[in-house]
């Protein structure tokens, strides 16, 4: 099973769980992006502050963590158009990571992890749950894994 994750759940990550105190936490991380089993977006590291974007660029460094989308995985995102969303954010090309998660995990049957509103139609989880799409937060996550710390 392969994981991508979003921009937001990027930051609380690293703001909420020191590498220095969760160490076995982001031990686990790291596994998972060296097996790539764990992705993000090239988009995503855009959005990130400079400092978030430095930490991440450490993995991608060293992991290729951050890919862009295939043609075969960009040509999902006609399926997305009938979503409010779209017309609102993500057809005038603002907001780009968000619908790019989606054709990602369409194409690929990954699942997303980001910590947006869960009944919001003006997120990412409202899209995937129309969409068959798996959506967790960073603590389902957690469980998803059996990881406790």
């Amino acid at each position: 099973m392969c994981f991508i994750i979003d921009t937001d759940s990027s930051i609380h990550l690293k703001r909420n769980y020191s590498p220095k105190v969760f160490v076995s936490l982001w031990d686990n991380l790291e596994e998972m992006i060296a097996n790539k089993e764990l992705i993000s977006l090239k988009e995503v590291q855009e959005e990130l502050s400079r400092n978030d974007r430095e930490f991440w660029t450490g993995f991608h460094d060293r992991f290729d963590f951050f890919i862009e989308a295939t043609n075969e995985e960009i040509d999902r995102f006609k399926e997305l158009e009938g979503f409010k969303v779209y017309d609102t954010l993500w057809c005038d090309g603002e907001s780009l990571a968000d619908p790019l998660l989606i054709c990602m995990a369409l194409h690929n049957e990954y699942t997303i992890i980001t910590q947006e509103n869960q009944r919001s139609e003006m997120r990412i989880p409202f899209v995937c749950s129309n969409l068959g799409v798996k959506c967790l937060n960073t603590n389902q996550f957690f469980e998803n894994q059996n990881w406790k710390f």
